[in-house]
């Protein structure tokens, strides 16, 4: 078997319907902090909004910010540091999230972002077993919109013909 073969259900590609305004990844000063913490304070919160992820020394594979206080530039992780980070030289960043909801499982995605709008997602991870599926983008902008691709039953490519909806063959 081709590791190209087609896979029931999975989740190849997402369409970006509206790119939105004001998205942004930015990397962030932040003050030193101990392991074991789930707030981390910041030189600023300028384009970090909840349900963003946090990556970093010190920060798991994986946080995510649970909230964000603009008044004391503080935010919350989803899961405490795993090592002590922060401090002079040390940086976090915070990467704009593709949620994938849908009665599959696996998928992963990620947003290219040109001009503070979302250009592009790029699903990393296909997943399996999706018959439907959602993606929402979490970052600082507003208004982007998504659209999944589910491919027919047993995959793109397991019965071109019925998938183009041919019925007339040409040869050259």
């Amino acid at each position: 078997v081709s590791s190209t073969s087609p896979v029931d259900g999975e989740l190849t590609t997402i369409i970006v319907v509206n790119g939105g305004t004001g998205y942004a990844n930015p990397t962030i000063n932040t003050t030193a902090f101990n392991s074991g913490v789930s707030t981390i304070t910041l030189a600023n919160t300028t384009n970090v909004a909840a349900n963003m992820v946090v990556s970093g020394t010190g920060i798991p594979t994986g946080a995510i910010v649970t909230s964000v206080n603009t008044v004391t530039s503080v935010v919350t992780l989803s899961s405490p540091t795993n090592a002590a980070g922060g401090g002079s030289g040390n940086t976090t960043t915070f990467t704009t999230r593709i949620y994938i909801e849908g009665d599959g499982l696996g998928a992963v995605a990620s947003a290219n972002i040109v001009n503070s709008s979302i250009a592009k997602i790029t699903v990393t991870t296909f997943g399996t077993g999706y018959t439907f599926a959602n993606a929402t983008v979490f970052g600082s902008g507003t208004s982007a919109n998504t659209r999944c691709i589910i491919p027919p039953k047993w995959g793109h490519g397991f019965n071109p013909a019925k998938e183009i909806n041919a019925s007339n063959v040409m040869v050259n």
